[in-house]
């Protein structure tokens, strides 16, 4: 899996979300997690960057389809969310999240959200203590564990 250390400007497109200003103008300290799910182009990077300069930080991307490249899919994301939770003062961006949930249990794998739901209940201390969010970023809810949309602090659904 490869991380790509961007700065909130090098995501500075727009952010044409319907609702995202307030949703945005919602966030809170105790927020650690978000869902962004909306059509392609629709400006789910530029969010991201948003997000980024109202907390002040920079920006790590990944691509979750990437993992998709792996035989033991299951160990793979449990090492890139191991290394979500080491990013300091960091928005880490996963993106493509429904793509991926998509192919993801197609070789009997247990299911992307309901691991991604519990790694967000187990690692809150760690992003809390490294001073990190983690959003991911998908085009459909369709697809995704029920729990998983629990599981995160803010959701923004177009």
């Amino acid at each position: 899996m490869r991380f790509r250390k961007l700065t909130a400007q090098d995501l500075n497109g727009p952010a044409d979300l319907p609702g995202f200003e307030a949703w945005l103008a919602g966030w809170g300290a105790q927020d650690r997690s978000a869902l962004i799910l909306a059509p392609p182009g629709a400006g789910k990077g530029g969010a991201v960057g948003a997000i980024a300069k109202h907390l002040k930080k920079d920006v790590v991307l990944c691509n979750m389809l990437e993992l998709l490249d792996y035989e033991d899919r299951d160990r793979q994301l449990r090492s890139l969310l191991l290394a979500c939770q080491t990013q300091r003062n960091t928005v880490v961006q996963l993106d493509k999240l429904s793509q991926a949930a998509e192919q993801w249990s197609t070789d009997g794998a247990s299911d992307l959200g309901d691991q991604i739901a519990q790694w967000l209940k187990d690692a809150r201390p760690a992003l809390e203590q490294a001073n990190s969010v983690v959003v991911f970023a998908g085009r459909e809810a369709s697809g995704l564990s029920p729990a998983l949309l629990d599981a995160v602090d803010r959701k923004l659904i177009v």
